[in-house]
């Protein structure tokens, strides 16, 4: 194995165990181990910024950089290296789609967002699992937006597939949300933003992950971890497959291959 130089995380299901609602305690440990072996740490997530911040990660590690939003936003060192938007005139007509149907969704800046209409059942019950603060509800006036929750259940998924601009992709990730993005946003882009900017090759870099966007990680690095619990897909795409979350896969696999 090339020397490695820099390690992506994924957070739910990778380091944050929703059964016990807690980060896992050993995978905080491995990365502290591997910021002091001098590899780069870097968190990539499906999450926005808030939502990280509001699971408190931040009060457990100090990462390096990290990826949100599907890719669509990298910050490494103290600065933002790539910031891509969903176009303007695509977002005002997905939501004027979302309000005809007496639904709500979620638009997220760099670091803050907001709610295009009051609160459902279907924020609620996402809210309940995934642990973030109620947003504000208003008006959209032209900020600069890198993606959208959707809060709709399964029922919906025609309706908007058929009805929303094509260049806004559509990805259910639970059973009451949607991520909605430009076409081009994945964990992989993000990714191979970072290593350009470190100047850092695929053979250097590592990736854990557990669902289907973290394929597009392991596409970007030679060493893919699928978590034990990850979905079969995700398995398939790795380089390798570690014990679950519960069982340490992270430390245990970073120790398995001598990075802390």
């Amino acid at each position: 194995m090339k020397k490695i130089k820099i390690v992506f995380f994924d957070i739910d299901w990778t380091i944050y165990d929703h059964t016990v609602k807690a980060f896992n305690a050993k995978s905080m440990k491995a990365i502290s181990l591997l910021q002091k072996n001098g590899i780069k740490v870097v968190i990539c997530t499906s999450r926005a910024y808030h939502s990280v911040e509001t699971l408190g990660l931040f009060a457990y590690c100090s990462p390096d950089g990290y990826i949100t939003s599907n890719g669509s936003l990298v910050y490494l060192d103290g600065k933002y290296i790539k910031l891509d938007t969903i176009p303007k005139d695509d977002l005002r007509k997905a939501i004027e789609i979302v309000k005809k149907q007496n639904l709500t969704m979620e638009c997220i800046e760099k670091k803050s967002c907001f709610l295009i209409a009051p609160k459902n059942e279907y924020v609620d019950k996402l809210f309940a699992i995934y642990y973030e603060d109620m947003p504000p509800v208003k008006d959209y006036n032209d900020e600069d937006v890198l993606s959208c929750l959707l809060f709709a259940p399964e029922q919906y998924d025609e309706y908007f597939i058929k009805t929303l601009p094509p260049t806004i992709k559509y990805y259910r990730f639970d059973t009451n949300g949607v991520d909605l993005s430009s076409a081009t946003y994945k964990k992989g882009d993000g990714i191979k933003a970072a290593l350009a900017y470190y100047g850092f090759t695929k053979e250097e870099a590592m990736a854990f992950g557990d669902d289907l966007a973290d394929i597009s990680m392991f596409e970007e690095v030679k060493y893919g971890i699928a978590m034990g619990n990850a979905k079969d897909e995700v398995k398939q795409a790795a380089f390798f497959v570690c014990e679950n979350i519960e069982d340490n896969g992270v430390f245990n696999t970073l120790k398995k291959f001598s990075l802390i």
